[in-house]
């Protein structure tokens, strides 16, 4: 079996959405990797870690609680630092 993050979304979002791995758990490993990787690759500005966590806990709580969930429900992702984000400053220039 592939580490987790060698997986395709689509494959992360079946494993979640059957119960074999939370989106805790994913966003944990995808994580530990980003801090395992990121010293030598320099790929991440910012790494919104606890957002991360508490965005996968918050998703893992609707599953169970039956809410319907979308095509990538709990697949951790990155966003270049193209966009504005709401409280956080943005690489981008003017």
């Amino acid at each position: 079996m592939n580490p987790i993050y060698y997986e395709s979304l689509t494959i992360i979002s079946q494993k979640i959405k059957l119960g074999e791995i939370s989106s805790v758990e994913v966003t944990e490993k995808v994580l530990a990797r980003i801090h395992q990787r990121d010293g030598q690759l320099h790929t991440y500005v910012r790494v919104l870690e606890s957002e991360a966590l508490q965005a996968a806990a918050r998703l893992d709580q609707a599953q169970a609680a039956g809410q319907p969930t979308g095509l990538l429900h709990g697949v951790p992702i990155a966003i270049k630092d193209l966009l504005f984000t709401a409280g956080f400053p943005t690489g981008r220039a003017p």
